[in-house]
Parts: C-alpha cells; structure tokens; sequence
C-alpha cells in the first residue's frame, strides 16, 4: 500500500521530470522482481487478490513488459486455480485503461485531463506488454491446455487476439497450425 501511496503521489506531481523518473523507476523494479505478479496472481483469498489487484502499484507491475516470463506458459500448465488466475490476469492486462495508468482525474471531481505525452506512454506501455507476451516461447501450445470455458474467456482478451495476430504472420506458423488442423 506504501508503494502504491507512492506511486499516486509522484504521479500528481507528474509535471516536475524528477518525480515521473522515480515513479517509473519503481514500477520497473516492482515488475522486475522475479516472479512476483505471479506471487499475487496465486494469493488464493479471493478478497486479499482483489484488495492488492486494485493498488495501483499492481495495475502498473501487471501491466509492464518486465513482469512478463516464463512463469506465464507454466500457469497454463498448473492446476485449475492457476488456470484460471492467468486467464484473469490476461483479462487484467487487456482491460487496462489509460485513466488506470495515469490516476484518474486531475484539477477537480469532474475533469479529467491527462497530456499528449500520457497518451503516447500508454499505447508504447500497451504495445510493449503484449509483444512480451506474444514473444514467450510456448505461448499458443499452452493456451491449447486451458480448459474450453477458459480457452474461450482468453481467447476474448485483446492481448491473446494481439498474440494470434502477430504469430499468424509468420509463414512457418501458419503453415504448422494449418497441418496441425489437418491431422487433427
């Protein structure tokens, strides 16, 4: 919560570089910790997950292309309840909105403002977080484990329809996916 209260505070403060720079600085080392979204992601008290998956130092962490790794594909391929807590944080990550990103509203309860150079950050944030995931090695093979009800609700996430979009470029894979069709 501390790390949280931080991160709102320098973000109000957002027009003095050196605030931005130390925010930015601890939500890249929060996602850099190794296997740490996936330490959340495993909290099994519905309640606790969903009071620590509103702070924003968690939004930020979830949604940076440093929280993304192998322990990802190893969730796909874990019992039920991992399964599942991947697929929400698919849904998490596809979900995110700029006014998640940048605190909301500024200058009065009716007015929400946010720059150009928010704006900016926000699509270059997006992009990057899906590339990472689309760049996992095994990604679409352990997707093809989760269970219908859960391959369907990812399925629906705008990360997995990134995912699909950019692996299906490539002429080997949908050549391979094409055989695999076949002999299935």
């Amino acid at each position: 919560q501390m790390l949280s209260l931080l991160l709102d505070k320098c973000h109000k403060k957002r027009d003095l570089d050196l605030f931005m720079s130390i925010r930015d600085t601890i939500i890249r080392e929060v996602a850099s910790i190794p296997l740490f979204c996936k330490t959340v992601l495993l909290i099994e008290n519905n309640s606790e997950f969903r009071k620590m998956r509103s702070l924003s130092i968690i939004t930020h962490s979830f949604f940076n292309k440093n929280a993304m790794g192998a322990w990802l594909v190893a969730m796909f391929k874990g019992p039920r309840f991992a399964q599942n807590r991947v697929v929400d944080f698919l849904q998490l990550i596809s979900n995110v909105t700029l006014n998640d990103l940048v605190g909301g509203k500024y200058g009065g309860d009716d007015l929400w403002q946010c720059s150009r150079s928010d704006i900016d950050s926000f699509i270059s944030t997006r992009q990057e977080t899906f590339e990472a995931v689309a760049d996992l090695p095994s990604i679409i093979p352990a997707l093809r484990i989760l269970p219908p009800k859960s391959l369907e609700e990812a399925g629906t996430t705008s990360v997995v329809h990134y995912l699909l979009d950019k692996r299906m470029r490539r002429p080997w894979t949908l050549c391979s996916m094409l055989i695999d069709c076949m002999m299935s």
